[in-house]
């Protein structure tokens, strides 16, 4: 299988999702941002390069119960 996330695309991931990078001491790990962000190889791919937001990925998340609703959503779904 081909590598999809390079080491520049997921740097690329980190600063958009401003988050902060972690050392591993090794670099099997280094392949494992697509697990450690809850979505697909597609999607974690998309969000690198940019045809998904933080704001997109955010929603993903919340879709999928890992993020909690916000109130907005919320009173949507509750009303």
């Amino acid at each position: 299988m081909a590598r999809i996330i390079t080491k520049e695309l997921a740097l690329k991931i980190v600063k958009k999702l401003n988050a902060v990078a972690i050392k591993s001491s090794s670099k099997a790990h280094d392949d494992s941002l697509k697990n450690d962000l809850h979505i697909s190889p597609r999607q974690a791919k998309d969000l690198g390069q940019c045809p998904l937001s933080r704001d997109e990925y955010i929603a993903i998340m919340r879709e999928n119960g890992i993020l909690p609703m916000s109130d907005a959503e919320s009173d949507e779904v509750n009303p």
